[in-house]
């Protein structure tokens, strides 16, 4: 059932303005991001896919999945909570699951010792538009952030599925996470649209607790 006293709109949707002259409020704000792969496109993912030393990119298998699962769960806390935007926690045998049925792509850097210290997901959204790659998410352990791990392992990944044949691929994610927006952007990935989550004037008035602190 809709909430009434809640909307996701489009940036562009002449009714935004509307309802915020009317009094509604933004409580939180996301973007959505289209990348078609060019020469460019190639160019900046080979110029960034090396890792540093000591680390090594590649695809994960489903031995992996373990690894994975726990490093989501360690970091799940710092990804943002809004409306249209949060971190939702994967078992390692559903990665298996999505992984087998061709749904999902996991690649990872790890260290000397064999440990993930970043993944970055990909899924197929056709659901959106054919053919589309999501980037669904990107995970990087605290200690290893700072190094242009999840750089290097998006790049690698977009350049492996391009030579599957995967041309086109979006990202999406809350305003506030711009290490998110910094990664999407840098390998060539172009802002098509910006959501804004909000709420009415009642729901302002009385503070409701679901509206409140949406944005971290």
């Amino acid at each position: 059932m809709a909430d009434p006293n809640h909307q996701t709109l489009r940036g562009d949707n002449p009714k935004l303005q509307q309802l915020l002259s009317a009094g509604w409020q933004v409580v939180s704000e996301s973007w959505g991001a289209r990348m078609v792969i060019s020469d460019d496109i190639l160019a900046r993912c080979q110029a960034k896919q090396a890792p540093p030393p000591g680390w090594v990119v590649r695809e994960l298998d489903a031995t992996d999945t373990t690894q994975a699962a726990a490093l989501q769960g360690a970091v799940i806390s710092d990804f943002p909570i809004t409306f249209s935007s949060f971190g939702v926690l994967t078992a390692a045998e559903q990665l298996k699951a999505e992984m087998t049925a061709g749904n999902l792509w996991l690649f990872g850097a790890f260290d000397a010792a064999n440990q993930l210290g970043c993944y970055v997901a990909f899924e197929k959204a056709d659901q959106y538009a054919p053919g589309l790659i999501d980037i669904a998410n990107a995970a990087t352990l605290p200690a290893a952030r700072g190094l242009g791990l999840a750089k290097a392992t998006a790049a690698f990944g977009i350049l492996t599925l391009a030579k599957l044949g995967h041309r086109l691929y979006g990202a999406g994610g809350a305003a506030q996470n711009t290490a998110s927006l910094a990664l999407v952007k840098s390998l060539g990935g172009d802002i098509t649209e910006n959501y804004y989550d909000i709420v009415s004037p009642e729901a302002v008035a009385t503070a409701s607790p679901q509206y409140a602190g949406t944005e971290t």
